[in-house]
């Protein structure tokens, strides 16, 4: 499962928010792990995302990866949750240089403090 990220605006610090379960809808009977998250000044920001950005892989099979995906985010994380989602999609578009076909779902929740 991808890791999701919280941006503290008072720190400028984005983390990595490890879940150690199974994705949503995997299996009826899974259990899951909960985990709060105090968004407390504004510009704190939450991306959850499924693995179909940093797993997806151009003609080369080179995947986006978790690196480039974090890079990205650090890149957008002062603009609008739309545009930080506009910007994540352009980077898979990007990689893909519509050579590629997406092969998983590419799924995005943002949540951001206003």
């Amino acid at each position: 499962m991808p890791p999701a990220y919280f941006y503290s605006a008072d720190r400028d610090e984005l983390e990595e928010v490890l879940v150690g379960a199974l994705p949503l809808g995997s299996f009826p009977d899974a259990i899951h792990m909960e985990q709060e998250i105090t968004f407390k000044a504004k510009g704190d920001t939450l991306i959850m995302m499924s693995d179909g950005l940093p797993e997806a892989e151009n003609v080369n099979n080179e995947m986006v990866g978790y690196d480039k995906t974090e890079e990205t985010i650090r890149s957008l994380i002062s603009r609008s949750a739309d545009e930080i989602k506009d910007g994540l999609v352009d980077l898979c578009n990007n990689w893909l240089d519509g050579n590629a076909e997406l092969k998983d779902d590419m799924t995005f929740v943002i949540i951001k403090k206003k």
